[in-house]
């Protein structure tokens, strides 16, 4: 079971679909203390990370993530959810919020300042433990600085440039990390990664990983259906009689 805290202004609903689709997985909202077991809470994106803030502590949710990491479990942070995640949330030009200093969640030993101008760019890359490849795009206003308790979670490179650079953070046991790459579930073999390790804390067998699809596969697939559940000869007299 996989908890998502509920926070004010989610943005980039998308970053979960694949999770969604994975028949073994759970995905509940968490909007505040809970008795339910979770083997992981993901703080989503939003569109006011000094909101969610303020909204996770009012709530208590950031002591169900406490609860989670004593269990064993993990916690993540995707863009806004990662700067949540932090030490502090340094907002100078009042982009966010009125206040310019703002204590985090203290999971992460991060920090992040906003700045005026806005970070918009398509990214592939790897995760740096394992070499799965990732791909996605980042867009945020926060620039976040990594302390000595944490590593970076991936290496990644901008399209149309070949200069790499280090991406994300991830606590020294690997049970907290945090990133600004949206589309990251979307790689399978990451996904697969991440769910074999919670998997592996329950004392559950992994999953096999999946062969992904071609595009002309699917399309095959398509055409078979349409093929096996629609009348294809009705179809074609209504095309002839111009209905």
């Amino acid at each position: 079971t996989i908890g998502v805290a509920d926070v004010p202004a989610i943005s980039n609903f998308t970053d979960l679909d694949a999770l969604v689709r994975e028949p073994d997985v759970d995905l509940v909202r968490v909007t505040g203390m809970t008795s339910r077991k979770l083997d992981a809470l993901i703080f989503p994106g939003s569109k006011n990370s000094a909101e969610a803030l303020r909204f996770v502590k009012a709530r208590a949710i950031d002591q169900v993530a406490r609860r989670v990491l004593a269990d064993g479990g993990t916690v993540l942070g995707l863009c806004g959810g990662f700067q949540v995640l932090g030490k502090r949330i340094l907002d100078q030009h009042r982009i966010e919020s009125l206040e310019p200093d703002l204590e985090g969640l203290g999971l992460l030993d991060v920090e992040t300042t906003f700045e005026p101008e806005k970070v918009t760019v398509e990214v592939t890359g790897i995760h740096l433990e394992t070499g799965s490849p990732v791909q996605g795009y980042e867009v945020h206003m926060g620039r976040t600085r990594l302390g000595s308790e944490v590593g970076p979670l991936l290496e990644v490179r901008r399209a149309g440039d070949t200069k790499h650079y280090e991406e994300g953070a991830v606590s020294a046991d690997g049970k907290v990390f945090g990133t600004y790459l949206h589309g990251l579930f979307d790689a399978p073999e990451f996904r697969r990664l991440f769910l074999n390790r919670l998997r592996t804390v329950r004392g559950w067998p992994p999953l096999e990983s999946r062969p992904q699809a071609t595009l002309d596969q699917q399309l095959d697939r398509l055409a078979d259906f349409v093929e096996q559940h629609v009348d294809l000869s009705a179809v074609e007299a209504i095309i002839e009689r111009g209905l």
